[in-house]
Protein backbone atom coordinates (compact mmCIF):
# COMPACT_ATOMS: atom_id res chain seq x y z
CA UNK A 1 0.00 0.00 0.00
CA UNK A 2 3.08 2.24 0.47
CA UNK A 3 3.61 2.19 -3.17
CA UNK A 4 0.27 2.93 -4.10
CA UNK A 5 0.27 6.16 -2.35
CA UNK A 6 3.57 7.11 -3.05
CA UNK A 7 2.76 6.67 -6.77
CA UNK A 8 -0.58 8.49 -6.18
CA UNK A 9 1.39 11.52 -4.92
CA UNK A 10 4.02 11.86 -7.28
CA UNK A 11 1.01 11.52 -10.19
CA UNK A 12 -0.14 14.68 -8.15
CA UNK A 13 2.47 16.35 -8.28
CA UNK A 14 2.97 15.47 -11.69
CA UNK A 15 -0.05 16.84 -12.65
CA UNK A 16 -0.22 19.94 -10.96
CA UNK A 17 2.97 20.72 -12.46
CA UNK A 18 1.59 19.74 -15.97
CA UNK A 19 -1.88 21.92 -15.22
CA UNK A 20 0.53 25.38 -14.01
CA UNK A 21 3.17 24.64 -17.32
CA UNK A 22 -0.27 24.89 -19.31
CA UNK A 23 -1.81 28.05 -17.62
CA UNK A 24 1.58 30.09 -18.32
CA UNK A 25 1.13 28.73 -21.86
CA UNK A 26 -2.48 30.49 -22.35
CA UNK A 27 -1.52 33.15 -20.32
CA UNK A 28 1.06 33.70 -23.00
CA UNK A 29 -0.57 32.67 -25.95
CA UNK A 30 -3.57 35.68 -24.63
CA UNK A 31 -0.89 38.21 -23.19
CA UNK A 32 -0.28 41.24 -25.21
CA UNK A 33 3.83 40.55 -25.51
CA UNK A 34 2.55 37.87 -28.09
CA UNK A 35 0.15 39.62 -29.30
CA UNK A 36 -2.70 38.44 -31.78
CA UNK A 37 -2.86 35.80 -33.94
CA UNK A 38 -3.82 38.67 -36.65
CA UNK A 39 -0.60 40.45 -36.11
CA UNK A 40 1.51 37.37 -36.00
CA UNK A 41 0.35 36.34 -39.11
CA UNK A 42 0.87 40.02 -40.83
CA UNK A 43 4.53 40.29 -39.33
CA UNK A 44 5.08 36.49 -41.00
CA UNK A 45 3.22 37.44 -44.32
CA UNK A 46 5.83 40.68 -43.95
CA UNK A 47 8.53 38.73 -43.28
CA UNK A 48 7.67 36.18 -46.01
CA UNK A 49 7.42 39.40 -49.05
CA UNK A 50 11.05 40.79 -47.51
CA UNK A 51 12.72 36.97 -48.42
CA UNK A 52 11.06 37.23 -51.81
CA UNK A 53 12.99 40.47 -52.75
CA UNK A 54 15.87 39.83 -51.31
CA UNK A 55 15.80 36.16 -53.19
CA UNK A 56 15.16 37.76 -56.68
CA UNK A 57 17.93 40.93 -55.19
CA UNK A 58 20.26 38.20 -55.27
CA UNK A 59 19.72 35.88 -58.23
CA UNK A 60 21.54 37.63 -61.01
CA UNK A 61 24.72 37.06 -58.30
CA UNK A 62 24.79 32.76 -57.96
CA UNK A 63 27.16 31.31 -59.50
CA UNK A 64 29.11 34.64 -60.17
CA UNK A 65 31.94 32.40 -59.37
CA UNK A 66 31.38 30.81 -62.05
CA UNK A 67 30.14 32.97 -65.08
CA UNK A 68 33.26 35.65 -64.50
CA UNK A 69 35.93 32.85 -66.22
CA UNK A 70 33.19 31.80 -69.06
CA UNK A 71 32.80 35.58 -70.24
CA UNK A 72 36.97 35.95 -70.02
CA UNK A 73 36.56 32.81 -72.10
CA UNK A 74 33.92 34.27 -74.57
CA UNK A 75 36.06 37.72 -74.60
CA UNK A 76 38.73 36.16 -75.68
CA UNK A 77 36.93 34.11 -78.34
CA UNK A 78 35.32 37.02 -79.52
CA UNK A 79 38.93 39.10 -79.77
CA UNK A 80 40.20 36.12 -81.98
CA UNK A 81 36.87 35.85 -84.36
CA UNK A 82 35.93 38.61 -84.82
CA UNK A 83 39.03 41.26 -84.56
CA UNK A 84 41.77 41.38 -86.61
CA UNK A 85 44.96 41.89 -86.19
CA UNK A 86 45.71 42.87 -89.62
CA UNK A 87 44.26 46.08 -91.59
CA UNK A 88 44.81 43.81 -95.25
CA UNK A 89 41.73 42.21 -93.65
CA UNK A 90 39.77 44.92 -92.66
CA UNK A 91 40.00 45.95 -96.29
CA UNK A 92 38.77 43.11 -98.26
CA UNK A 93 35.78 42.60 -95.95
CA UNK A 94 35.05 46.59 -96.75
CA UNK A 95 35.36 45.86 -100.25
CA UNK A 96 32.88 43.12 -100.16
CA UNK A 97 30.68 44.64 -97.92
CA UNK A 98 30.79 47.62 -100.56
CA UNK A 99 30.33 45.50 -103.49
CA UNK A 100 27.38 43.54 -101.80
CA UNK A 101 25.39 46.82 -100.77
CA UNK A 102 26.16 47.98 -103.98
CA UNK A 103 27.88 51.14 -103.00
CA UNK A 104 31.53 52.15 -104.64
CA UNK A 105 34.36 53.79 -102.44
CA UNK A 106 36.35 56.31 -104.05
CA UNK A 107 38.76 56.82 -101.84
CA UNK A 108 39.49 55.05 -98.52
CA UNK A 109 41.98 56.12 -95.63
CA UNK A 110 43.37 54.08 -92.82
CA UNK A 111 45.06 55.52 -89.20
CA UNK A 112 45.72 54.03 -86.42
CA UNK A 113 44.65 55.71 -82.67
CA UNK A 114 44.74 55.41 -78.88
CA UNK A 115 44.90 52.24 -77.56
CA UNK A 116 41.43 50.95 -76.39
CA UNK A 117 40.82 50.12 -73.10
CA UNK A 118 38.25 47.40 -71.51
CA UNK A 119 35.81 47.88 -68.71
CA UNK A 120 36.49 44.09 -68.19
CA UNK A 121 39.64 43.52 -65.94
CA UNK A 122 42.26 41.11 -67.47
CA UNK A 123 44.45 38.72 -65.25
CA UNK A 124 47.94 40.24 -67.15
CA UNK A 125 46.78 44.13 -66.73
CA UNK A 126 43.63 45.50 -65.65
CA UNK A 127 43.18 48.18 -67.79
CA UNK A 128 44.89 47.29 -71.38
CA UNK A 129 42.83 44.71 -73.52
CA UNK A 130 46.03 44.56 -76.52
CA UNK A 131 43.66 46.00 -78.98
CA UNK A 132 44.41 49.35 -80.98
CA UNK A 133 42.26 51.80 -82.65
CA UNK A 134 41.47 52.18 -86.03
CA UNK A 135 40.49 55.11 -87.59
CA UNK A 136 39.00 54.33 -91.53
CA UNK A 137 37.69 57.77 -93.90
CA UNK A 138 36.19 56.54 -96.59
CA UNK A 139 34.22 57.91 -99.77
CA UNK A 140 30.96 55.98 -100.82
CA UNK A 141 29.09 56.80 -103.80
CA UNK A 142 26.16 54.67 -104.80
CA UNK A 143 21.90 55.12 -105.03
CA UNK A 144 19.16 55.31 -102.50
CA UNK A 145 18.10 51.71 -102.68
Amino acid sequence: MADLTQTRNRLKIGITALAALDLVALALLFSPLVGSQRSRAQELDQLWKQLQVKTREVEPLRGLDKKIPDARQQIQKFYDERLTAQGSVVSSDLGKLASESGVKITDIKYGQGETGRSRIPDERDPAVVGLSRMVIEADLTGGYL
